[in-house]
């Protein structure tokens, strides 16, 4: 119930255009981006787990900065969304729903 971070990962490089399937659960990528904790207390991507009943939305929220935050691998989403603070450019918001 509530709200869930299935997923943080920053610092990724302004040259990147694309992430790769399958992501490891390593804190620090070969590309010098960095993951963060999801609400399980882990690293990496944690995919969505609706109980079975109505649709849920999982929202999706990314943010151009004007440079890489610098802070070291396994911050949690709530600490980055602070310590990114006025850095933000833009900033874009999707969701998808899912169900079983």
């Amino acid at each position: 119930m509530g709200t869930w971070t299935h997923w943080v990962i920053y610092d990724i490089p302004g040259g990147e255009t694309e992430l790769p399937e399958n992501v490891p659960n390593e804190k620090n990528l070969p590309s010098g981006a960095k993951q963060g904790l999801n609400s399980w207390r882990g690293i990496g991507y944690g995919g969505p787990d609706p109980p079975p009943g109505k649709l849920h939305r999982y929202f999706f929220k990314i943010y151009a900065l004007s440079g890489a935050i610098g802070i070291p691998a396994g911050t949690d989403g709530t600490g980055l969304l602070r310590i990114m603070g006025n850095r933000v450019l833009e900033q874009a918001e999707f969701y998808g729903t899912y169900g079983r």
